[in-house]
């Protein structure tokens, strides 16, 4: 989480981070996942959802978790921009 959302919520740009920094493609893929699973059907990142019920979450768009899961998903598909 983060001091800006609701504690038990899980922060998007946290999980795209673990991704980014993680060694194996299993990982990054499961994360990837996570992401995937936790967007409420909206098919766009949040600033955070609720760690027990993903359709309960803050801000309905946020461009830096978008952002962050694009960075993550040409991550494992072996696109770096900046080394």
């Amino acid at each position: 989480g983060s001091p800006h959302t609701p504690p038990g919520y899980i922060w998007h740009i946290a999980l795209a981070m673990q991704g980014l920094t993680a060694d194996s493609r299993e990982e990054k893929l499961r994360l990837l996942q996570v992401m995937s699973r936790t967007d409420a059907g909206t098919g766009l990142m949040h600033e955070s959802s609720k760690a027990d019920d993903p359709a309960e979450y803050t801000r309905p768009w946020f461009s830096w978790a978008n952002m962050m899961f694009c960075e993550l998903l040409m991550d494992y598909c072996g696109i770096r921009v900046m080394r």
